[in-house]
């Protein structure tokens, strides 16, 4: 019933504005990177282009989304409370980046599942996803969560400590995920067995996103039909409020536009990046909003260069989604 009642919210556009794809396929060529766009008025559900539309393409951060979904519908279900105290031990700690390991290098920290809802889903901290992981229902748990929504095309496989593992080239056994260790082992990984590993991660289907599944995401949460309304404002804040990817979605946007947006980023290996994403609801001067999911992988150029497409394609969207539209 749910997944029908979803499918009915998001119609498709035809024809499509030829010359915004025109210029997304331009920026998307000239980046260096292989890049899927999607993007849908939330109010109409009129679908306003979609570039590699139902490609997988990793997720890495932009998980702790579909995450912070599953764990709220819980807390509206009454079966988790934000205000319960978690506590941080050093076997807790994530690699990569996270606040609360360099606040915690050992452990010991107690943090509220507010906190650390606040933490994951608006500063992306990877310690913070992991503790929450398990109160969500696990991958598997969020998983299902999505396909009973009507979400597809979206699918959670794995922590941030597994994930880190894989993607490092280390073996994955219990207790490697800790970041001391996990940091240890991928020191010793030799730089074919890190080609490899990263050829590997890119060619994995778990933890992938295609950019449908993704505005398709974007557009129910924007409309309150995924999560109760007090939660809908609280993530929806959160992921207003978050410091990361300051020149991605927002990045050449007017001053003052409300962008509430989740980033994703994975490393380098041998100067090519393997993942740049940024996925967000955006408030036009009308007050109405578009859903922008843009995913990117094997950027050639860099981080930086894969951020400014990011930027630029947002920017194209934004001109072409607030220009008045004609009456039919």
């Amino acid at each position: 019933m749910l997944a029908a009642l979803a499918a009915s919210l998001i119609l498709q556009a035809a024809p499509r504005d030829t010359s915004l794809r025109a210029e997304v396929e331009r920026i998307a060529a000239a980046s260096g990177a292989r890049i899927g766009v999607a993007v849908v008025r939330v109010e109409t559900g009129e679908s306003l282009l979609s570039v590699r539309g139902g490609e997988a393409f990793p997720m890495q951060s932009v998980f702790k989304l579909p995450l912070a979904i599953a764990l709220l519908r819980r807390v509206d279900a009454g079966r988790v409370r934000l205000d319960a105290s978690i506590p941080v031990t050093a076997a807790d700690l994530r690699a990569g980046y996270s606040p609360v390991a360099e606040r915690w290098p050992n452990g010991g920290g107690r943090y509220t599942v507010r906190e650390l809802l606040r933490l994951a889903a608006g500063e992306s901290d990877n310690t913070a996803a992991d503790l929450l992981l398990p109160l969500a229902g696990g991958p598997a748990g969020v998983t299902r969560q999505l396909r009973a929504l009507g979400i597809s095309g979206v699918r959670v496989d794995r922590g941030e400590g597994r994930l880190a593992l894989d993607f490092r080239g280390v073996a994955y056994a219990p207790g490697r995920e800790a970041k001391r260790v996990s940091d240890s082992l991928a020191a010793r990984v030799s730089a074919a067995g890190r080609q490899a590993a990263f050829e590997a991660y890119l060619r994995d289907p778990r933890d992938t996103a295609t950019p449908d599944g993704m505005a398709r995401l974007l557009v129910l949460l924007a409309r309150g039909r995924l999560i109760s309304p007090s939660s809908t404002t609280l993530l929806l804040g959160m992921m207003t409020e978050t410091p990361t990817g300051p020149n991605r979605l927002r990045g050449l946007l007017p001053a003052g536009t409300r962008v509430a947006h989740k980033t994703g980023t994975a490393g380098d290996v041998g100067g090519v990046t393997a993942v740049v994403n940024d996925v967000g609801i955006v408030t036009l001067p009308d007050g109405s909003r578009v859903a922008i999911a843009v995913l990117a992988k094997r950027s050639a150029r860099g981080t930086e260069a894969a951020e400014r497409a990011i930027a630029l394609i947002s920017r194209a969207v934004y001109d072409r989604a607030a220009r008045p539209r004609r009456p039919r």
